[in-house]
Order: structure tokens, then C-alpha cells, then sequence
């Protein structure tokens, strides 16, 4: 199948090498292309909207709201010379509000809408271990399933757009709170002397395992790769935030971890790894 990515930062990238693999054609556009020319055999294009003319779908996998909005929404006239009935999947962890205006203006443009947000990085990926999430009609998502499915070991659809980016939303703030947490908790306890692998080693016989035996090391690692930065936590919670706000929802705790990785991204982590926010909260 040909398959068009818009978007090749580490997730992207990872996404578009996999499904080379299980036997796709790749169609790709970056703002710098040399991203897509990393990738042996996918195909570096001009644009966004040779990308979509190329491919019997296109995803796209940029940062946030404002890049999907640059993308695909600030050229109206090129959005409706796309030929009518592509389809246009997004991946990127974006807010329910600009999905239901991609639906919006992409169905104006008589083009089809889905989201496929992921759970999971680059890795995940590459070992076919994602959990997608889908939204939409359910005819495109039984579609774009058919191709999830080759880098991912679950994928569930979750209903009309745009409940799958608010349930990416729901568990994205819920890892990067966690997170968060772990760096709190070692902070109280080294106000009182007590040793961080003394609170792994307790932590590991309880319903705190797994988080802390995912999370921890890597966070107190300032060497670990940053194949998802502090910032674009940060961003995610703030759209949880928001998004729950504008629903009518109440999220201290998220707002709390928000207003500590904000910080963190003030004093100049943000492009580190998001565990750094442990690091960050111990003062080191």
C-alpha cells in the first residue's frame, strides 16, 4: 500500500521505517527532508499535498496544534484541490477541539477524517508493540486499522472524533503525573535521609512497581535518550488541562504535575527526557 507520513521526528520516523518493513511504499514530507531521507526507501516529497496525492492514506505525526494548523490548515485553496475522498489520519497527540476542526475542514474539502493517536514511542514501535486508538467513521478506522496493526500489538477503536485524542490525552497525563510523582515521593524522602533505591526496593513489593521500575532509573539517567522531551509533556498536560476544563472535568493533580514540569522546561530541560522532571524535583 502506498502510505504517506507527514512528519518524521523520532516517532515518525520510527512509524514510517516499521511499516517499510511490513512491505508499505512510504511517501514522506518534513520541514527539513533530510528526516525522511534517513529512512532507506521512503520517498522524499515537495509537499503535504504531494504527499496526500501519492498515498491511498496519510498520516500525519507533528507536535501540536499549531503545527497541525500551519500543515494542513493555513492553505485552504491547496487543501480543496486534494483529490476528493483521500484520507487524512492523525496521529499527533493534539487537543479533541483541533480534531473535530480537522474533521470539519477536511470534510469541507471533501477529503475523510480519522485519528489514530498511539500509546507507546519509537521503540514501541519498532517492535510492533503500540496501542492505537481510533476515532471516527467506523468504515476509515476499520481501514486504517488494517495498517496499525504492523506497528502495533493492540489497537482499539474508541468511537466518533474526537474521543480518540481525549483518550490520549486521558493517558498521557496520567503517565507524565506518575512520573512526576515518583520525583515527589524521592524528594520527600531524601528530606529525610532516606536512600532513593530504598524506596525502589519498598516500592517494588507494592501496586507502585511497575511504574517505578519503568520510570525511575531512566529519570535519574542524564545520559538517557530523549526520544520524547520534557516539553512536549508539559504541552500534553497542558491540553489535558484544558481540555478537561472546557468539559467540565477537575484535574488538580494534573495541574500540579503541570505546574512542575513547566518549570522544569523554564530552567532549561526541556529537551531532555520527561523522566528528568525526577531529577529535576531532587535538585540535581
Amino acid at each position: 500500500m502506498k502510505i504517506g507520513i507527514i512528519g518524521f521526528g523520532n516517532l515518525g520516523s520510527a512509524i514510517a521505517q516499521k511499516l517499510l518493513e511490513e512491505g508499505h511504499e512510504i511517501f514522506g514530507w518534513n520541514r527539513t527532508p533530510e528526516k525522511v531521507s534517513k529512512i532507506k526507501g521512503a520517498r522524499v516529497l515537495s509537499s503535504p499535498w504531494e504527499v496526500v496525492r501519492s498515498s491511498d492514506v496519510t498520516f500525519t505525526i507533528l507536535s501540536d496544534d499549531e503545527a497541525v494548523e500551519e500543515v494542513l490548515l493555513k492553505d485552504k485553496e491547496k487543501l480543496s484541490e486534494l483529490p476528493e475522498g483521500s484520507i487524512i489520519a492523525n496521529i499527533s497527540t493534539i487537543t479533541p477541539y483541533m480534531s473535530m476542526r480537522l474533521e470539519r475542514e477536511l470534510g469541507k474539502a471533501k477529503l475523510r477524517y480519522a485519528e489514530s493517536p498511539v500509546l507507546g514511542g519509537p521503540q514501541a514501535a519498532l517492535s510492533k508493540n503500540l496501542i492505537s486508538l481510533l476515532g471516527g467513521k467506523k468504515e476509515i478506522a476499520d481501514f486504517i486499522a488494517s495498517i496499525m496493526r504492523g506497528v502495533s500489538r493492540e489497537v482499539f477503536y474508541i468511537g466518533e472524533v474526537p474521543k480518540a485524542s481525549a483518550l490520549k490525552l486521558v493517558f498521557n497525563s496520567g503517565t507524565f503525573t506518575a512520573v512526576e510523582l515518583i520525583g515527589e515521593m524521592l524528594s520527600l524522602a531524601s528530606s529525610w535521609n532516606i536512600d532513593a533505591e530504598i524506596v525502589k526496593n519498598v516500592a517494588s513489593k507494592t501496586v507502585l512497581s511497575q511504574i517505578f521500575s519503568t520510570y525511575l532509573d531512566r529519570g535519574l539517567d542524564p545520559n538517557f535518550p530523549p526520544y520524547f522531551y520534557l516539553e512536549l509533556a508539559a504541552k500534553d498536560l497542558s491540553y489535558a488541562i484544558y481540555s478537561g476544563r472546557k468539559g467540565g472535568s477537575f484535574t488538580p493533580a494534573i495541574a500540579g504535575a503541570y505546574e512542575a514540569y513547566i518549570s522544569a522546561v523554564k530552567s532549561g530541560l526541556g529537551k531532555r527526557y520527561y523522566g528528568a522532571i525526577i531529577r529535576y524535583l531532587l535538585g540535581k
